[in-house]
């Protein structure tokens, strides 16, 4: 038997006016396509032959070119045409909106089955914050999405699938999952698995996991940033069986209607305050380090990543009495500009591509005190993306400017940047929520500056034209009956 295996994973931000090329990705293909996913022993342990597929992965960003896209998916096909597969094993993020296609995780899936027909099981794996189609689960057998957020069980989540999609190739038993679409959306900072309400319903979907009717449930809290007319929540619950759809239904419809009872329970973990605000209580605390949250700025929601919003407000004020790292603002022209000097060189620089409101230029004159580079997002976070830099503005701020949009969402990712993490009071992250890997570091919550840009935390003011209506918060008088 052969399972062909892949991975394809692009979070879509409509509010970022740029588009995502083939060129964005960080790519592999054949025998490399196994170092990125957690899976292969699952297969290759039950005498199963894998068949690769692609690996292309990149940071959360603008809406994906219809050319590259349609690139990318025929290298994923290829493989699956050429060989004759008994099950196909894929790992997508939902939030995936293709330039005049829509839902690339739609058109994947579709196409599949008309090169494999109805009888070979497709199983796929999502980021909990995917946008599901509500036709997604006519083609499909297996789904489930990360019970974690902040995400930190993508290993286990590929390999419940993993081990899901075996079952059905050994036994031959198809059936489908169940699929219903909650109409209201949050912001991803409000959805946190370790704060209420999200916790308790965690809960109950790790209830579900366990009956032997069910094979995996799921919630999704779906993408804001996305304007499309899939943006919202759903809950996806997978029989065990045939004879179980009926139970695995109700059971979804259950989850549908929680998630819809707590619609006016979710909030902010970390206090969101206006950048000012937000420095004022960083400067007042006595932990070390401080993380603030660019949060209008986010690359981990498809920000920009170019805003110098925080950078400005910093420059203006006399003495702050401890040390700030801004972590990388892209800035290609002024990061060219930087790596011209040596170490220790001190020259005046723009930093700021002036290309909106968010990305207004600042004339600086700094030290340049380190070149590095930036690593990757998901399960390519030890390849090398793109390149950094850090300037040493005055005694207190030290800001670092990149060749590309990137997210520092890990230790790892400040030593490869060439800074010490030990050494700044407090530090700005291109992030919205604190990443997982991160809060071990910080005595004390985080704090969401809600700066501008495209993943602005006040989605309520966001100038929406897609999303199917009526949606809740846009819409407050919103009935959701099954």
């Amino acid at each position: 038997m052969k399972v062909a295996v892949g991975l394809f994973y692009l979070e879509c931000n409509s509010f970022n006016p740029y588009f995502v090329t083939k060129d964005n990705f960080v790519y592999a293909e054949g025998e490399d396509v196994k170092k990125f996913i957690h899976v292969c022993d699952i297969f290759e342990n039950a005498g199963i032959e894998i068949i690769p597929t692609i690996m292309a992965s990149t940071l959360p960003s603008a809406h994906l070119k219809k050319e590259s896209f349609l690139e990318l998916t025929d290298r994923l096909f290829k493989p699956i045409i050429q060989h004759q597969v008994d099950g196909i094993w894929l790992h997508l993020h939902g939030a995936m909106q293709v330039e005049e296609i829509g839902s690339g995780e739609l058109y994947i899936v579709k196409e599949l089955r008309k090169i494999v027909g109805e009888s070979i099981p497709i199983a796929i794996t999502l980021d909990p914050h995917a946008n599901n189609d509500p036709a997604l689960c006519d083609y499909i057998n297996i789904l489930r999405g990360y019970h974690t957020i902040p995400h930190y069980d993508q290993p286990e989540s590929e390999r419940v699938t993993a081990a899901l999609l075996l079952k059905m190739m050994q036994t031959g038993i198809r059936f489908k999952p169940h699929l219903v679409t909650v109409p209201m959306i949050i912001s991803g900072e409000k959805g946190l698995d370790s704060r209420e309400p999200l916790k308790s319903i965690y809960a109950e979907v790790d209830r579900l996991e366990q009956l032997p009717e069910i094979s995996s449930a799921t919630v999704f809290m779906g993408d804001p940033w996305s304007d499309c007319p899939n943006s919202h929540l759903s809950a996806v619950v997978v029989p065990s069986a045939p004879e179980y759809e009926k139970f695995a239904k109700e059971c979804c419809q259950s989850l549908a209607k929680l998630l819809f009872k707590h619609r006016h329970d979710f909030v902010f973990e970390a206090p969101t305050l206006s950048p000012q605000d937000a420095l004022e209580l960083a400067l007042s605390s006595n932990s070390k380090p401080v993380f603030i949250s660019d949060s209008g700025d986010n690359t981990t929601g498809g920000g920009v990543g170019d805003g110098t919003e925080i950078l400005r407000l910093l420059l203006e004020q006399k003495e702050l009495n401890k040390h700030f790292l801004i972590t990388p603002i892209w800035d290609t022209s002024a990061y060219q500009e930087c790596i011209s000097h040596s170490i220790g060189n001190t020259f005046s620089i723009s930093i700021g591509r002036n290309q909106s409101d968010i990305s207004v230029p600042v004339n600086i004159t700094g030290k340049l005190i380190s070149k590095g580079v930036t690593l990757g997002y998901l399960n390519n976070e030890q390849e090398i993306c793109g390149n950094c830099c850090t300037l040493q503005i005055n005694e207190w701020i030290d800001v670092m400017i990149s060749d590309i949009p990137t997210s520092f969402i890990s230790y790892p990712h400040f030593q490869a940047g060439g800074v010490k993490f030990e050494d700044y009071d407090i530090i700005i992250l291109k992030q919205g929520y604190l990443f997982a890997q991160l809060r071990p570091y910080t005595g004390e919550s985080y704090i969401m500056a809600a700066t501008k840009g495209a993943t602005y935390q006040f989605i309520e003011k966001l100038p929406y034209k897609n999303l199917k209506r009526p949606i809740y918060p846009l819409d407050q008088d919103v009935d959701f009956i099954l």
